[in-house]
């Protein structure tokens, strides 16, 4: 077979299908998700074709609306005084490491995590909330800093008689203090049992960094207690881990409460808006800023054309990575030593690069026409 046959062929398999329906159900939708699945407007932009609203959801009772009792807990640095008074020190950076490195600090995590437990002991557990099955989670900037929450939580359950347990998830290892640290160790058993064991009136608090954060549903969540930038959609999608209505246990929304030790009501307000009635795209992706990215990519050196096109003719001929990487080797030696770049245009080729994967890969099934140049 040609290899032009076979590329045009791929990309037409990815080609939204005038003979099917494609329906998309997310509270969150994404610019592309609007751009493939939502209706265009005169004025050019994109509103989903049906819409129920979180609002509509949370007066109709379905969920339960998370930032009726949201708070902020700003820290205060003492030190940021005597920084500024200090000529040799470079202000903003010097801030910058010296908050990073408080934030860390065991110290100052198990001041947060007391801090945290004060509230939850006597305001969900002692108060039974949800006839005592009530459980909070705790979301951390990293998973150094989850394990080390994870440590003081449980040094200060154990001063207390150990009331209960808390869990930690996170994925992979982690080497904190020359230690390396599992989930699966930290919590006792197998990382897949850690959803259903979280669910038993044994573990009340789940301690994460990034992992939890979004699709996990669990209904007895009513504390939240946040040291971790939350931006956008994932701001949304991690409060909303609260959201869940459970009417058997009672769940109102007086139950709920957040307590936040990173962001402002502004940032987290702003996340909120344009998901509490709905969601637009102000305008469809410009096409051309990939025939931009390419030209940028390129003039830079990095590949030859020649050597494109012989990849991909032995990629769609099926052959292995064995023949595939000395290919990309090539390339990838001139990018690392022999064109001599400067950082900032190695970190732009990347940007660049990695722009163009993802708007091409997000663009490739809408638009009405094919580039070859573009899917090689």
């Amino acid at each position: 077979d040609d290899p032009q046959d076979r590329i045009l062929a791929a990309m037409q398999s990815r080609k939204m299908r005038g003979n099917a329906s494609y329906l998309a159900f997310t509270a969150t939708p994404k610019a592309t998700t609007l751009e493939k699945f939502g209706e265009r407007q005169p004025d050019g932009s994109f509103k989903p074709f049906h819409l129920y609203s979180m609002k509509q959801a949370i007066e109709e009772g379905f969920i339960l609306n998370v930032l009726a009792n949201y708070t902020t807990y700003k820290s205060y640095y003492e030190i940021q005084k005597s920084v500024e008074e200090n000529p040799l020190f470079d202000t903003k950076k010097a801030q910058k490491k010296l908050r990073a490195y408080v934030e860390r600090s065991q110290h100052t995590i198990n001041t947060k995590a007391e801090i945290m437990l004060d509230h939850f002991i006597p305001q969900v557990v002692n108060t039974k909330k949800l006839r005592g099955k009530a459980k909070g989670m705790i979301i951390t900037q990293n998973i150094e800093a989850a394990i080390r929450y994870y440590k003081a939580v449980s040094k200060l359950l154990d001063a207390q008689g150990n009331p209960f347990k808390a869990l930690i998830a996170f994925s992979g290892e982690k080497t904190v203090d020359g230690v390396k640290y599992t989930e699966a160790d930290m919590n006792g058993f197998p990382e897949s049992e850690t959803r259903d064991k979280f669910d038993t009136d044994d573990y009340r608090l789940l301690i994460v960094a990034n992992k939890y954060l979004t699709g996990f549903d669990q209904p007895k969540l009513t504390a939240m207690y946040v040291d971790k930038k939350l931006q956008f959609v994932l701001a949304v999608q991690a409060l909303s881990r609260l959201n869940r209505s459970a009417p058997k246990l009672g769940k109102r929304t007086e139950d709920l409460f957040i307590l936040d030790f990173f962001n402002s009501v502004d940032d987290i307000k702003t996340a909120f808006d344009p998901f509490y009635t709905v969601t637009t795209l102000s305008e469809a992706t410009d096409v051309n800023v990939l025939h931009e990215l390419k030209d940028a990519l390129d003039q830079v050196g990095v590949y030859e054309w020649q050597e494109v096109e012989d990849f991909v003719a032995r990629y769609f001929a099926g052959e292995d990575a064995q023949t595939l990487s000395p290919i990309i080797d090539i390339a990838a030696n001139r990018f690392n030593a022999e064109l001599e770049l400067p950082d900032a245009e190695k970190i732009d080729f990347k940007i660049k690069a990695k722009q163009f994967v993802k708007i091409y890969g997000q663009m490739a099934s809408i638009i009405p026409f094919e580039v070859l140049e573009w899917e090689k």
